[in-house]
């Protein structure tokens, strides 16, 4: 699957940049209009680590711009397929999850190889809250599932899909140098998550069945395959600003 994912999508490993690219999904509606506020802080806390350890950069805010359910790995799948061709791997990376100012020199945003990743903060059982992986190895595990709503399990399909295919996972200083602003979660499909991850087929859920379209309305109607549509919104520096949209399965 690897590497018809690549052919299809005329990706080029051997040119791909080493830069550090963060993939942030978001979105500020309803009763997550705090959101806004940890992005500011995030944004600032986040360069701040970045330019002292002198890395080369991008920042991608890949906002959910429709009114369905909040659909974070869906976000993160589409923020990939969007910037793979010219990076070599990628930092996952909660808005409410950012350096800690004293550990600066203890974390390392660098790139990973293949079959290997870096897990910073979060669940034993997953991973997402911070995650350091290499293109070919999310490639490897399909991504993430595309239909997990609102918040919870997405991160342990992704860690089950990792450990089945013998990835390893780095977690040196684990949960130790991040810092995490407290919010309130929606776990209203929390039931219904847990019950798509012991289903979960990565071989057909993921990066394989996502397709880009022009106008969302006008995409053709094919179970298995989510079209989305993508904007770049704004650009400060090395900090984009996008929409996505999506239409929801």
């Amino acid at each position: 699957m690897t590497m018809q994912f690549i052919f299809k999508n005329k990706i080029n490993v051997k040119q791909m940049i080493t830069k550090c690219t963060i993939l942030v999904p978001f979105r500020a509606n309803s009763d997550q209009a705090f959101r806004k506020e940890q992005l500011e802080i995030f944004i600032l806390r986040m360069r701040e680590f970045l330019e002292y350890k002198e890395y080369v950069y991008e920042i991608y805010i890949l906002e959910q711009d429709n009114e369905n359910c909040f659909n974070k790995g869906l976000l993160l799948n589409i923020g990939f397929l969007e910037c793979v061709k010219d990076n070599s791997y990628f930092v996952i990376n909660n808005v409410d999850l950012f350096p800690k100012k004293e550990c600066f020199d203890l974390i390392d945003f660098g790139p990973v190889g293949d079959d290997e990743l870096k897990d910073l903060h979060g669940y034993s059982g997953g991973l997402g809250g911070v995650t350091i992986i290499n293109s070919k190895t999310f490639i490897k595990a399909n991504g993430y599932p595309n239909n997990f709503l609102q918040w919870g399990y997405e991160d342990t399909a992704l860690y089950n899909r990792c450990k089945s295919l013998g990835i390893k996972i780095d977690r040196t200083n684990h949960n130790k140098v991040m810092e995490e602003i407290n919010h309130s979660r929606n776990t209203s499909k929390n039931a219904e998550n847990g019950m798509k991850m012991r289903r979960d087929n990565p071989q057909k859920n993921g990066l394989c069945n996502i397709k880009k379209s022009d106008v969302l309305d006008s995409a053709p109607e094919y179970p298995d395959t989510v079209f989305y549509t993508f904007k770049l919104d704004k650009v400060e520096g090395n900090l984009f600003y996008t929409k996505i949209n999506f239409l929801e399965k």
